[in-house]
């Protein structure tokens, strides 16, 4: 684990940003993994910028989408779909090779959890982007007795479903990449920073392993950088 202290979110921010930029000039086709929330938010758009100041070819880059609440519209404006749309895809000068998404809603969800597993079992990931959650979940991998390994459908957490995000609508599943899909990655990069996470925050420092708190597990990923905002989360 690579602990990384920036002083505040905009440095957290800029330093995940020149990280996702070194991937993809150093790896034109690289397969990136993206999170949603305030977290990566202003990493976003400093990565836009760059990538549209210096005319960085994205035409071979692949993002895959974290994971998505469920029993929703495609584009409802609180869905990860419409959040990556508006925030990352909408501003790029260029589109990129391809986006693999999960679907919003449907009960063929099975199938379509297949083909994303299936996407990255065939094509592991450059970097995989994570944000610590409340509860320390790692996407929608939620504290539980177990974990899964593939990408699934979860009953989400009573406090993941309080989530900002939601606009106040009530969603009660979520779908998500599994343990081996983070795992797999190449490299990790969590950022932390965010309102309501102390508890989880303070159990991922105490270098404990938990399948209550999954972000705990990224202490045994061979290539994990987490950047920390100081602001939010003094020594």
């Amino acid at each position: 684990m690579e602990i990384l202290n920036a002083k505040n979110y905009e440095e957290m921010s800029i330093t995940g940003a020149n990280i996702l930029l070194e991937t993809i000039r150093n790896k034109p086709n690289a397969s990136i993994c993206i999170a949603t929330g305030g977290s990566p938010e202003r990493m976003y758009e400093i990565f836009v910028n760059t990538i549209n100041e210096e005319k960085l070819d994205i035409s071979n880059v692949t993002f895959v989408k974290l994971d998505e609440w469920y029993d929703a519209e495609e584009y409802d404006p609180f869905t990860c779909n419409a959040f990556i749309k508006e925030k990352l895809l909408d501003k790029l000068y260029m589109k990129p090779k391809q986006v693999i998404a999960f679907q919003t809603k449907g009960e063929d969800y099975q199938e379509d959890l297949d083909r994303v597993q299936k996407y990255l079992d065939e094509n592991p990931l450059d970097v995989m982007i994570l944000g610590l959650g409340m509860n320390g979940h790692l996407g929608f991998n939620e504290p539980a007795d177990e974990l899964s390994l593939d990408a699934h459908m979860v009953q989400l957490d009573a406090i993941t479903q309080t989530h900002e995000m939601t606009m106040g609508k009530v969603l009660t599943r979520g779908v998500t990449v599994g343990m081996k899909g983070i795992f797999d990655a190449k490299r990790v990069l969590m950022l932390v920073t965010g309102g309501r996470k102390d508890e989880a925050y303070k159990y991922f420092m105490s270098r404990k392993v938990s399948t209550r708190t999954p972000a705990s597990f990224l202490w045994l990923h061979p290539n994990c950088t987490t950047i920390i905002d100081r602001e939010k989360f003094p020594k």
